[in-house]
C-alpha cells in the first residue's frame, strides 16, 4: 500500500508507518469544545480508537502522534486562559473557573480521551495552578 490519506485527522499510511500533522484537526476540535462549542465526541473517540488499534499493544501511534500534540496544545490553551482569568477575576472566581475546567476535562476523559486521563489532568492542574501560583495567592 503506497499511501492512504484519511480525513478528518489526515492519517497518511505508507511503508507501514503512520504520520499525522502536529496540529491535528482533532486537537483543534478539542479546543473548540473547551470554548463551549458542541462537537461530535463519538467521532473523536472513534478516531482515537484507530490510533490505539494501529499501535497494537504498544499504543505508540496514540502516544507519539496524538497525545504529545494534544498535551502541548492543552498546556498552551490553559496557560493563555490562566493569564486572562488572573487579570480579570478575583481569587475566588479564578479557583471556581479552575474547578470548572478540571470537571470539564474529566468529562472529556470519560467521553473520548480515556487513554490520557492522568497526563491530561496533570497538565491542566499544572498550567492553572502551579505555573501561576504566585499570581493567585
Amino acid at each position: 500500500m503506497d499511501a492512504i490519506i484519511w480525513s478528518p485527522t489526515q492519517f497518511i499510511l505508507g511503508g507501514g508507518e503512520l504520520w499525522l500533522s502536529t496540529n491535528t484537526p482533532l486537537t483543534c476540535t478539542i479546543d473548540r469544545q473547551r470554548e463551549g462549542e458542541q462537537i461530535d465526541q463519538a467521532l473523536g473517540k472513534n478516531v482515537l480508537d484507530i490510533y490505539v488499534e494501529m499501535g497494537g499493544d504498544s499504543m505508540k501511534y496514540y502516544a507519539k502522534d496524538f497525545e504529545e500534540s494534544m498535551l502541548k496544545d492543552t498546556a498552551v490553551f490553559y496557560s493563555k486562559k490562566a493569564s486572562d482569568w488572573i487579570a480579570s477575576k478575583s481569587y475566588e472566581d479564578y479557583i471556581l473557573k479552575v474547578e470548572e475546567c478540571l470537571k470539564d476535562e474529566e468529562g472529556r476523559v470519560q467521553s473520548y480521551l480515556r487513554y490520557s486521563k492522568q497526563k491530561l489532568l496533570e497538565v491542566v492542574e499544572y498550567e492553572l495552578l502551579t505555573v501561576h501560583a504566585s499570581k493567585i495567592e
